[in-house]
């Protein structure tokens, strides 16, 4: 039986969308763990650290425990100094550098310190790594030293949808307001758009939608060429696939060129054609999006845009299907 951790601190949307789904896999089911989870909870259904202890304590050897927080790596791994299964495999998940993404909330030096020196330990003493991109694999190399790792990206597990975009800019942005998020940037990008295209239209999916609206203000964009909702994740994929092209921005730092946001697979998945600078993690070097430079942002350029097709969206939203990616992911149940 191979255990998912699932603590309350990856958050609710987090464990449904990928912790659960990636153990209900056949290629890399088990049974989820739902440490003391306040949300779990609520439903009645959650387990203290001595549930996990006689947990482990019964599982057979060579079976894996899968991690994605950082302390509850420090946890497991106290937890199996005393085991008395010694075979049993820790496989920690890095899913972004969390030092880098303390230091850009301005954290104290400290704290960076001290999560730099648990990403160290986790780094050395896990028996498996798995990274979200390639980047931050070369990254974990670089700081560190080489190891085997594997790379899996955060993953949609929704299907295809037909896009029904009739407009040739229209336009949409799906995400929060949140300064790494660069709102601020689409803003500023369709304001030029709407000096030589003053029928786009952008719809913008957040759930922020005063701070929307402040920011739409600050650049002056007219009511009559944008829409603000707040989504259900069941509506998503429906909402997207009305629009032509889809806003992700990111300015250049670590915590951006390592990331891997499930944005861009709900974009393809809709056909909509992604609109990026060049720090998404490793989307920025696909073909399937249109990169722009971030001095060129406000010089939106149509002829470039039109080269890029919904197909292709498409036929990139395949090469990431969870069959293809957790083929070979460390916690890939072994055939009988």
């Amino acid at each position: 039986m191979n255990i998912y951790i699932a603590s309350s601190r990856l958050g609710e949307n987090i464990i449904t969308s990928q912790v659960e789904k990636l153990s209900e896999h056949i290629y890399t089911k088990g049974s989820v763990f739902y440490l003391s989870s306040n949300y779990l909870k609520h439903k009645g259904d959650f387990q203290t650290i001595f549930d996990l202890i006689k947990i482990i304590s019964s599982t057979k050897a060579g079976n894996k425990v899968y991690i994605r927080d950082p302390f509850d790596f420090l946890i497991l791994h106290l937890l199996f100094l005393f085991r008395k299964n010694k075979c049993l495999k820790l496989i920690y998940d890095f899913r972004g550098v969390s030092s880098e993404e303390l230091a850009s909330k301005g954290r104290s030096k400290i704290k960076i310190l001290i999560m730099r020196t648990i990403e160290r330990f986790i780094y050395i003493h896990a028996d498996e790594i798995l990274t979200v991109s390639h980047n931050l694999k070369q990254y974990l190399c670089n700081r560190f030293f080489t190891r085997e790792i594997k790379v899996t990206p955060s993953l949609f597990y929704g299907e295809k949808m037909r896009n029904t975009s009739l407009s040739e800019f229209s336009f949409c942005y799906l995400g929060g307001m949140s300064s790494w998020q660069s709102f601020d940037k689409v803003a500023l990008c369709f304001k030029n758009i709407l000096d030589t295209h003053p029928d786009a239209t952008l719809a913008v999916y957040t759930g922020d939608k005063s701070a929307a609206l402040d920011i739409l203000a600050m650049y002056n964009i007219p009511k009559a060429n944008f829409t603000l909702k707040t989504l259900k994740q069941s509506e998503v994929q429906q909402e997207l696939s009305k629009h032509k092209y889809g806003f992700l921005l990111r300015s250049n730092s670590i915590v951006n060129t390592t990331a891997s946001p499930i944005k861009y697979l709900e974009y393809l998945s809709a056909g909509v054609i992604p609109i990026m600078t060049n720090f998404v993690g490793d989307y920025s070097k696909s073909h399937a999006g249109v990169i722009i430079g971030d001095s060129l942002l406000p010089l939106f350029d149509s002829s470039i845009v039109s080269s890029v097709t919904s197909e292709q969206c498409y036929s990139e939203f395949e090469k990431y299907s969870p069959d293809i990616c957790l083929f070979e992911h460390p916690m890939r149940v072994e055939d009988d």
